[in-house]
């Protein structure tokens, strides 16, 4: 096959591998895989390719699933590069081994997961869940960012407070020393790419908002006085699949992001990728509200509304990160020509949300708040020492 003990190229997803695979999962029996065919499911310059999978058997094949989904490195060098040099591919095989794996988690099952964290070469057998309703980048639907919503809280309520996390370094600490610095480096590039080229989606303040973010980085390093809890750390849309009729359940998936921080993160990454700019500002309240009040049914009592309002300002900053990531170091000819044949325009999409939410959202001054109360209560632990 290769030197690994996993494929790591669609051609070598053997039948015989396959075999191996579902029978550890005591789904095939007696029966075997008798052949496989390959369609690949995205185009290239994404972070990573994904691949259905269809399977015939031979004997008697149980409940063995007639189609699986695969998702491999990606073939476009630079997005491979970044997946590399922040471990994405061998953080999400490390989700669904140490995570995922005996939850009641409302992500995709994996049937296979590998790594090899030298190469960066990977592997992720997935559950097939085409017959559910992939959201969108593009489109605004406000019944999916509610639904959404809700899984999302079920799954920090799960994670909320968990002092495991902690111990897991694949799940990433914004507050740890040297991924925190890593994090402030990148930012310092991106910042002052968007004063250079995304003056036609970011008004004035919200550059202004961005250039606060890097004055007062060193101020809010380290200071955490809010619960955490697992966050997905991309939790738009295009992440998700949503209830069908034929496929009756939500999932999320590509966890290469996983964090230990808010969940208010999570919450400002969805209202700004799943809603229209109009939509938002229509319908934000309101879904807000579903959010908390899913959290509070699920036991989470420390977090009142006013505290996760700021929290979310706050988090608008890493929507700016991810997105500008994916403005100037993807494929954007991928993203424009999706969006266009939605009726979409991808930098409006992109970057124009983003951007529209720092100003509604005040990031600038909810960051001088934030900043403030942590030079306070580092000045009240000196005085107390």
């Amino acid at each position: 096959m290769n030197k690994f003990e996993f494929p790591i190229r669609p051609d070598q997803i053997t039948a015989p591998w396959l075999t191996t695979v579902l029978r550890e999962h005591g789904l095939l029996g007696r029966g075997r895989v008798a052949d496989v065919r390959v369609e690949m499911l995205t185009d290239p310059g994404q972070t990573a390719e994904i691949y259905r999978l269809f399977l015939d058997y031979a004997g008697d094949a149980g409940d063995a699933p007639r189609s699986l989904v695969a998702k491999l490195p990606a073939s476009f060098a630079d997005a491979r590069a970044v997946a590399h040099e922040y471990d994405l591919y061998q953080r999400e095989v490390r989700f669904y081994l140490e995570l995922a794996a005996g939850r009641d988690l409302p992500v995709p099952r994996a049937y296979a997961a590998h790594a090899d964290p030298a190469s960066g070469e990977f592997i992720l057998l997935l559950e097939d869940l085409g017959d559910a309703r992939r959201g969108s980048l593009f489109r605004s639907q406000v019944a999916d960012v509610k639904a959404a919503l809700g899984q999302l809280a079920r799954i920090h309520a799960e994670f909320w407070n968990d002092p495991g996390l902690a111990e897991l370094d694949f799940v990433r600490d914004l507050h740890e020393p040297e991924w925190n610095a890593k994090l402030k480096g990148l930012v310092e590039e991106l910042v002052p790419a968007a004063h250079a080229l995304f003056t036609d989606q970011f008004s004035p303040s919200a550059l202004k908002a961005l250039d606060t973010w890097l004055r007062l980085w060193d101020d809010l390093l380290g200071y955490a006085p809010d619960a955490d809890t697992l966050v997905h750390g991309d939790a738009h849309p295009q992440q998700m699949f949503f209830a069908t009729e034929q496929a009756p359940r939500f999932a999320l998936f590509d966890w290469q992001s996983a964090t230990l921080s808010w969940g208010a993160n999570d919450v400002a990454r969805l209202l700004v990728t799943g809603l229209s700019v109009d939509d938002r500002r229509l319908h934000e309240r309101a879904l807000v509200d579903h959010y908390h009040a899913e959290l509070c049914k699920r036991g989470v009592a420390d977090l009142d509304k006013s505290r996760l309002w700021l929290q979310i300002a706050v988090g608008h900053v890493w929507n700016f990160c991810n997105n500008a990531v994916g403005a100037l170091q993807t494929d954007t000819a991928n993203l424009a020509a999706i969006a266009q044949a939605e009726g979409a325009d991808w930098r409006e999409c992109i970057l124009g949300r983003v951007g529209a939410a720092f100003d509604d959202w005040r990031v600038g001054e909810a960051l001088e708040v934030f900043a403030a109360e942590a030079r306070g209560a580092r000045t009240a632990h000196e005085h107390a020492a």
